[in-house]
Order: structure tokens, then C-alpha cells, then sequence
């Protein structure tokens, strides 16, 4: 079953998509992926409260624990949610 060309960005040209070569070892490794997801989240965790300062207050490893669900949990809603055919 085949999904078709898997692309990411340029890194000569930014805003220009490519192809993933994996035979090549440039594709992106899942820890890696899953990482940056995690870390994406618990910034956006930490925006978030610094607007709401005086009204949210949560501990620093429940946010740890929250952006690693967060960002695990959208890593495979997109993988889901894109159609095999």
C-alpha cells in the first residue's frame, strides 16, 4: 500500500518542498519528530499561561507531562487523518 511522495522543507531554499530520501539517511528520525512535537507544545504551554499569569497557575512537570500527550497525541492524529489512497 503505497502513500505517495512524503515531502519536507528545503534546506537550500526555505518555503520549497522536496522528497525524503530515506536510502539517502536524510529522512527524520520518530524520536526526533516526536521530540520537537513535545517541545512545540510546551511552548505553546508556556504562551499561553504568560498571557494568563494571574489566573493560571500549574506545575512545571504536569506542563512536561501534558506537552509529551499533547505532541504524541497530534504526531498520530496526522498520520491517521491523512487518506491511504
Amino acid at each position: 500500500m503505497g502513500f505517495g511522495l512524503v515531502l519536507q522543507e528545503s534546506k537550500d531554499e526555505p518555503g520549497k518542498l522536496e522528497k525524503i530520501k530515506t536510502r539517502s539517511g536524510d529522512s527524520i528520525k520518530l524520536m526526533e519528530l516526536l521530540n520537537e512535537a513535545r517541545d512545540r507544545a510546551l511552548a505553546m504551554f508556556k504562551e499561553r499561561i504568560a498571557l494568563k499569569s494571574d489566573k493560571v497557575q500549574v506545575k512545571e512537570e504536569d506542563l512536561a507531562k501534558s506537552a509529551e500527550i499533547l505532541g504524541m497525541s497530534a504526531v498520530k492524529y496526522y498520520d491517521l487523518k491523512q487518506n491511504r489512497q
